[in-house]
């Protein structure tokens, strides 16, 4: 897996991950002139999630304690339920990469429509 990470020919226009993503991007609405640099991104994101999990980086990193105090609750020690660290992270950087298109998909969807005047 990480020797086919590691090289930019792993995903090719054919493949039928990438055209179903393309299409998939398509169907949700993101403009055709941007849905190949966020297919492209989306891919980097994952597969580094991936190479990190792979070479132990993302345990790692998910471990660290913070060195000085964080706003908000505190005293949560590992993931909720149980979960396997991986999973939840899995998860959460897909949840995070929805979130962030639906919000641009919104954004943009909003400049587009002209202000209704009381």
């Amino acid at each position: 897996m990480a020797y086919s990470f590691s090289h930019p020919d792993f995903i090719q226009p054919d493949d039928p991950f990438w055209a179903a993503l393309i299409a998939t991007l398509d169907a949700l609405g993101v403009p055709p002139s941007e849905i190949q640099q966020i297919a492209a991104l989306m891919c980097a994101i994952v597969i580094g999630v991936l190479i990190a999990e792979l070479n132990g980086a993302l345990h790692q990193w998910s471990n660290l304690k913070p060195t000085a105090p964080t706003s908000g609750e505190g005293g949560e020690d590992g993931p909720p339920d149980g979960a396997p660290d991986e999973d939840r992270m899995f998860r959460l950087v897909l949840d995070t990469i929805i979130t962030g298109l639906e919000s641009r998909l919104t954004a943009n969807r909003d400049a587009r429509v002209p202000a209704i005047e009381s």
